[in-house]
This record gives C-alpha cells, sequence and structure tokens, in this order.
C-alpha cells in the first residue's frame, strides 16, 4: 500500500530530478541564446544592405602600418604597390541619391592569378575585407585579385563579382649605370604592334604573352596593320586556352569581360554603358566571345586607345 509519506519522499525525488534537468538546461540555452545573438549581429549587416540600390563600388585601401587612408580603386583598376606594402581592402558600396551615407557589404576576395606575388590574408567575409601583401615585384606579369559581393544588394549583375590588377614595383629605388651610347629609338610601328599584342593576351586570356606566341602576330601586325590585329584577336579568342581552360580556372564571363575593357579599350567598369555591358556579358555567357572581341576591336575607342589610326578592311 502506498503510504502519505512514501508519495511524499517520490515527490521530493520528482523535484530533485526537474532541478537537475533544469540547471542542465540552463547553460544550454543560454549558449544558444548567445549563438543567435552572435548570429543577428553578423546577420545584421547583410540585412540593413537588403534592396539597397548601389550606383558605384569602390575597394577602400588603408595602410596596415601608418593606418593611413590610401583612397581606394575601382572595378577593372589597377593598383600599384611596392615590394613589403601590406595594404587592407575594403568593399564600399556608394549609395544612390544625394548625401545618402555609404555601405559596407559583405565580400570575398581572393588571388586569382599571381599568388607567388600577392598574398591575402585577415579574410573577413562579413566586414568585406581582407589584407593583401605584395610578396615579389611582378615584372611585367600583373597579379589579379577578385572579389564577390556577398549581400543582396540592388546592383547592376556585372557588378556582383569582379577583379582588381595589382602591380607590383621593387620600391628599391636601385639606380642603374647609363649606356655607353644612346641607344636606338624603336620602330613606331614595331612598338605599337608589341603592345597591341600585349592587350590581346592581357584583354582575351588574362596573362602576359608568351614570346613563342606572341613574336609571329606582332609580325604579322607589323606587316599588316590593324587587319592582322582582329584576326590575331580571333586566333586568341578561338583558342583552347580562352575557351577551355579559363573557365576551368574559375574564371568568370564578369571578370572576362572586364579584363577585356580594361585592356582593349582602356575603360572601366563605371565607364562602360549598362546596355553594352550586358549585352557583351550575354554573349561571353553564351560562348560568343568572338563576337565581343570583333565588336570592341572595330570600335573607335579601340583605334584612339592603340593608336591605329586606319580602318579595318
Amino acid at each position: 500500500m502506498t503510504t502519505t509519506r512514501g508519495r511524499f519522499f517520490r515527490s521530493l525525488g520528482s523535484v530533485a530530478f526537474l532541478s537537475a534537468l533544469l540547471l542542465a538546461l540552463v547553460p544550454a540555452m543560454a549558449g544558444a541564446q548567445d549563438n543567435a545573438r552572435e548570429g543577428t549581429a553578423r546577420d545584421a549587416n547583410r540585412s540593413d544592405n537588403e534592396g539597397i540600390r548601389v550606383s558605384e563600388l569602390r575597394i577602400g585601401l588603408q595602410d596596415m602600418k601608418t593606418k593611413a587612408d590610401l583612397g581606394y580603386v575601382q572595378p577593372g583598376e589597377v593598383l600599384e604597390l611596392n615590394v613589403g606594402d601590406r595594404v587592407r581592402l575594403r568593399m564600399i558600396a556608394v549609395v544612390g541619391g544625394q548625401w545618402r551615407a555609404p555601405r559596407y557589404p559583405s565580400a570575398a576576395f581572393a588571388v586569382l592569378a599571381g599568388s607567388d606575388k600577392v598574398h591575402i590574408s585577415q579574410v573577413d567575409r562579413d566586414q568585406g575585407s581582407a589584407v593583401i601583401e605584395a610578396a615579389r615585384p611582378t615584372g611585367g606579369k600583373d597579379a589579379l585579385v577578385s572579389y564577390e559581393l556577398l549581400d543582396s544588394m540592388d546592383i547592376r549583375p556585372g557588378l556582383v563579382k569582379g577583379t582588381i590588377t595589382v602591380r607590383i614595383g621593387d620600391g628599391g629605388g636601385v639606380a642603374t649605370s647609363a649606356p655607353a651610347a644612346p641607344a636606338a629609338a624603336p620602330d613606331a610601328s614595331s612598338s605599337r604592334a608589341s603592345e597591341t599584342v600585349t592587350a590581346l593576351y592581357r584583354g582575351i586570356l588574362l596573362r602576359e604573352p608568351d614570346a613563342a606566341g606572341a613574336q609571329p602576330r606582332i609580325d604579322r601586325i607589323e606587316r599588316e596593320g590593324l587587319p592582322a590585329v582582329l584576326s590575331s584577336a580571333l586566333e586568341i579568342a578561338q583558342s583552347s586556352e580562352s575557351r577551355v581552360d579559363l573557365s576551368s580556372r574559375g574564371v568568370t564571363p564578369e571578370q572576362r569581360l572586364e579584363a577585356l575593357y580594361q585592356n582593349f579599350l582602356g575603360q572601366t567598369r563605371s565607364q562602360i554603358d549598362p546596355a553594352a555591358w550586358d549585352a557583351d556579358l550575354q554573349r561571353l555567357r553564351q560562348g560568343k566571345i568572338d563576337e565581343v572581341v570583333r565588336r570592341l576591336i572595330a570600335s573607335p575607342q579601340f583605334r584612339v586607345q592603340h593608336q591605329w589610326n586606319t580602318r579595318l578592311r
């Protein structure tokens, strides 16, 4: 028979069990609340930027040694550093409308090309920042740093991903002895042909030209002029490196189009007509890089940029 005394002690045991259970759950609940607060804090910046109309992207620069503000570069532009420089990159979104404060969206930075010359560390995707260190002189082979916006903002699709070019000098200022006799001035057409071929390789393949592939094209352009520029560009654009290798390296159509405009026309993304950008981007996504190359080389801007005054035949 269950006595009143027995029921009383069993009730006490149940209370003790529930108390112990609550004591065990409280820290877990507190930890979950802390994690939720941290998650809310991480998402606050992202939610604040949701749907914000962005008119321009900039990448702010800060000297890690002096903490001085070094200004900014825009997508597609060149960042010039010296060996040993350490600079903090910070994504800045310029908001449309007068007197609107800029936003600092979440973003990811990575080295796309030239990882032996440029190192990236302290990547903070939530803050949209990273530290870039100039390790070795680029020596004519520029490094390429990519970015990707992670926030959902009202922005041209072509700006969501992009690149900046990093050019590194030795910074040593070492004096060189003067030559015994002045060197002969280079032939103007030869210099223009060489510079044009370099622009073709940088724009289409996102790399410096190799001597074996570039020299025959330089020679042909010297002989035939501007028409040979187009035929050489189309050869490069239709190569397996252009059509297959770049995609396998993770290069996006946006990055390729940015490189084409920068090297062919000397234009940054903010200077490109949005309708022209969108149309060319669609062609690249469809694998029609030859159409984009043909259109850009036939443009007056290309002839002015590379000092070719002859029309294409």
